[in-house]
């Protein structure tokens, strides 16, 4: 219970006393390049500049005191796989003091190179007591993933990769898992990965494609479950199944989260979120933002240092800015507001109301 402490004292001073403190989680989209052409993001596209991060500056902007708490960093792209100096980007991370795990998202197409940056991550890591998260993204099975991926032979190549990485999975990482972007592209297809991950005995989560304005798409988001009436009623009954159904709780408290949010055809958050006054994000251009979903730049870490940045009058307008947007975005969902836990407990019982009115039928029924 002890490490629950800090966690729900700074929900308090975010949340209710609306005070920012230190990141504890850091995302980093580490390149632009990427090798496959998704439907939900727009990255990929020439029009969009591509670079890697550098190293050397970010271990530079990573000593700023700004950083000194956090604990988990987030490794995407981009596809991860493409980044060149993945030894030298650790040596970066590892300026920080109390990091305890990398979390890296990988769409799996490219074996070898995946492999290799995710041996040296784990073996330097595993030094260090760091865990290691790698999450493999299929969004359906067979031809309707292809299709979503905008590659030919995407799923048979992250199927390959995943096979061999949960063969001997102690080697690469700490934990190995199967993320599922849910767009109305793969919303009716959901279980057929659900069941296949199953049968391989790998965990695996889903959530909803977002608009998000480091993927370019923030205007554009067709792909959207809300924006198709069919699709929002099948992603309702699939978040309301995993509430009813999922074993652990915490995931259950997500699942009734999103589904809340569908059911208010995405205009009532109940889900907490860090990213507006705690946790920011590092694009591979050195740019700080708040979310990478609505977030604008606050500034260039090349320039200015990141307690600079957040001391500005920038940030302020950005911070108003984004939280606009907060109450009809669902991403980052990982642990209920006050109020969302409250209407998850009030569902739960429910359930409770009509075995009570059953039983009170039954025992009318007795004395007719």
């Amino acid at each position: 219970m002890k490490k629950y402490f800090p966690f729900f004292g700074n929900y308090v001073v975010q949340q209710i006393l609306k005070r920012r403190i230190l990141p504890r989680t850091l995302q980093m989209p580490i390149t632009g390049f990427c090798n496959s052409r998704c439907v939900t993001c727009n990255i990929w596209k020439p029009i969009y500049p591509r670079v890697h991060m550098e190293a050397t500056l970010l271990k530079e902007a990573l000593r700023d005191p700004f950083f000194a708490k956090v604990e988990n960093v987030g490794l995407n792209g981009g596809e991860p796989s493409l980044y060149p100096e993945i030894e030298k980007l650790l040596d970066a991370l590892f300026v920080l003091p109390h990091l305890q795990s990398i979390y890296i998202i990988s769409n799996g197409m490219c074996a070898e190179p995946l492999k290799k940056m995710i041996y040296i991550i784990k073996e330097k890591c595993s030094q260090r007591k760091i865990k290691v998260h790698l999450s493999l993204s299929i969004d359906a099975v067979g031809k309707t993933h292809d299709q979503i991926r905008g590659v030919s032979t995407a799923f048979e190549k992250t199927m390959a990769t995943l096979k061999e990485l949960n063969a001997n999975p102690q080697l690469y990482c700490d934990e190995l898992t199967v993320g599922c972007t849910l767009s109305r592209e793969n919303i009716a297809r959901v279980v057929e990965v659900e069941c296949l991950m199953e049968k391989l005995n790998i965990p695996s989560y889903c959530h909803l494609a977002v608009p998000n304005r480091r993927l370019y798409n923030f205007d554009s988001s067709d792909f959207s479950i809300l924006n198709d009436r069919r699709s929002l009623l099948m992603a309702a009954a699939y978040f309301f199944g995993r509430f009813k159904y999922e074993k652990s709780l915490r995931k259950r408290i997500i699942a009734f989260c999103t589904y809340y949010y569908l059911r208010q055809n995405g205009h009532d958050r109940i889900a907490g979120c860090n990213y507006l006054r705690s946790d920011v994000t590092i694009t591979e251009r050195m740019e700080l933002y708040l979310c990478a979903t609505a977030s604008e730049c606050i500034g260039n870490l090349r320039e200015h240092t990141a307690s600079e940045l957040i001391a500005s009058e920038k940030l302020k307008a950005v911070e108003r800015n984004t939280k606009r947007y907060c109450d009809t975005c669902t991403h980052y969902v990982s642990f209920p507001t006050f109020r969302g836990l409250l209407f998850f407990i009030v569902e739960k019982l429910k359930s409770a109301v009509w075995v009570s009115y059953k039983i009170r039928a039954e025992f009318m029924q007795c004395f007719k």
